[in-house]
């Protein structure tokens, strides 16, 4: 059914988002759920890409590089430009130092929000409208500088695109590199913030001056950018990585009549990079102030690396740490409900609590903080918990009860014997300890470790520790059962 005026409008408000078709689902055990979904919307009731928007500079950003002065030349978007945060797309305009914003870490893969580290208002001498189509036919375009780089997959493209300068790959993905939106082609493949690919359609560069902003990313150094009639975000760098050196650098070592600074690497902080300042002029006007290079010390050479060479080879992350929000009724999140995908990773909701994921994509450990706020169920996921290995007296229990602010997306939910996780079972009895002490205002912390048999998804057990006001009580193991 359609959404009714009055709270089509509330979840705009809430959302920022186009909100057009809701659904209503009742589940046999009397449960039910309200989603939405995104459709396309009619053109005529879409902003005009071309439209030209006041060039003065946000007065809210904060460029520490000049002062909070724009720079004036600098790779950035249009500043309606709409940026993944943790509360939703919002213009990229708006965003702040410290917002949590959506990024994918180009070594690993993972997906997870990370912190602004500083906002960038540039004055850019052109202006880049490249449009894309998902495999739905939806389309959208984004409106950058025509140097701002996009992750793109060229593909089998006998003459592959100009890389990004300064933007190294260091991941797996084949035939694919960070590239200036001015240098993709028809056909190139681009990713959005699901991990499925998209493709461009059209790419045109005119002329004319473009006020634009940026962000630094924390840890990923990228972000997801959603243009006009979008419904995803699309992968994209951040600024220059070695457009500064950090303030703690060390001295340089004179080699080659160059001085060469080392420093860590910003995507990779158990590797180190060794940088020059940039013997190009005029890339350095451009922002491009430093290059990476290497050092052959016995020999005394100095040679800068060939830019954006992918690897092609998969690099563990030092910290496969994914920190997610916990999602409720109508937008849940599914990054939560696709917990498998992430293999040895660790999740952090932003309440606190913690899911380790075993090397098969099962939930290993659970430490949290019971909280006294009850948090809505997920009726689709409590059906879905075990999948295949689910036993047919089984149902979607919670490890982390709803009633203490445990989420409702499938990462809490594990297939339970029905009597066992009763109100007489043996979970249920456990779960009306826990509440008779957060009733009392105690402070309650668990650690609960389901134990599987082979590549079983259904828990045979659970080893649970917990402490009451900081006092740890006895241990006890649960048989699912």
């Amino acid at each position: 059914m359609k959404l009714s005026v009055e709270l089509r409008d509330k979840i705009l408000e809430l959302t920022g988002d186009r909100i057009w078709n809701l659904t209503f689902t009742l589940y046999p055990d009397g449960q039910f759920e309200i989603d939405y979904d995104y459709d396309k919307p009619d053109a005529k009731d879409l902003p005009d890409v071309n439209k030209e928007r006041p060039e003065t500079p946000n007065n809210n950003h904060t460029d520490t590089r000049n002062n909070g002065v724009p720079d004036p030349v600098s790779c950035s978007f249009r500043g309606d430009m709409m940026v993944k945060t943790i509360a939703g797309f919002k213009p990229i305009e708006q965003i702040q130092i410290g917002e949590l914003v959506w990024s994918r870490n180009q070594i690993t893969g993972l997906m997870s929000f990370n912190k602004v580290l500083q906002t960038i208002s540039s004055i850019d001498p052109d202006t880049a409208y490249v449009t894309i189509a998902d495999e739905n036919g939806n389309s959208q375009t984004i409106v950058s500088d025509s140097r701002h780089p996009y992750f793109g997959n060229y593909g089998g493209d006998a003459t592959p695109p100009k890389p990004s300068p300064e933007k190294d790959y260091l991941g797996d993905i084949q035939n694919a590199y960070w590239i200036n939106a001015g240098d993709l082609e028809v056909g190139h493949k681009v990713l959005d913030d699901d991990g499925n690919w998209q493709t461009v359609t059209s790419v045109r560069v005119e002329q004319k001056p473009l006020n634009s902003y940026n962000l630094e990313v924390n840890i990923d150094h990228t972000f997801f950018i959603r243009g006009i009639g979008g419904l995803d975000g699309i992968w994209v760098h951040n600024k220059n990585c070695f457009d500064e050196l950090p303030k703690n650098v060390g001295e340089p070592v004179r080699i080659d009549g160059k001085d060469v600074y080392t420093i860590k690497h910003p995507l990779d902080e158990s590797k180190t990079v060794k940088l020059i300042l940039n013997p190009d002029e005029a890339a350095r006007a451009r922002g491009q102030r430093y290059v990476e290079v290497d050092v052959k010390p016995r020999k005394g050479e100095v040679t800068i690396k060939e830019p954006n060479k992918p690897t092609n080879t998969f690099v563990s992350s030092p910290s496969r740490t994914i920190i997610a929000e916990a999602g409720q009724k109508g937008n849940w999140n599914r990054l939560l409900n696709n917990y498998d995908q992430y293999p040895n990773a660790t999740i952090h909701t932003t309440r606190g609590q913690e899911f380790k994921i075993d090397s098969q994509g099962r939930v290993e450990n659970v430490t949290a903080k019971l909280f006294k706020e009850t948090n809505d169920r997920n009726g689709n996921q409590q059906v879905k918990a075990g999948g295949s290995d689910r036993l047919d007296n089984d149902h979607g229990g919670h490890l982390l009860a709803a009633m203490f602010g445990g989420p409702g997306e499938g990462i809490n939910l594990v297939a339970m014997n029905k009597k066992f996780n009763g109100s007489g079972g043996d979970w249920g009895t456990f779960e009306r300890r826990l509440k008779e002490a957060r009733d009392n205002n105690q402070d309650v912390i668990v650690n609960i470790k389901p134990v599987y048999s082979g590549t079983s998804k259904r828990p045979d057990r659970f080893d649970v520790t917990y402490s009451i006001d900081g006092v740890r009580q006895k241990a006890i193991r649960l048989n699912n059962k």
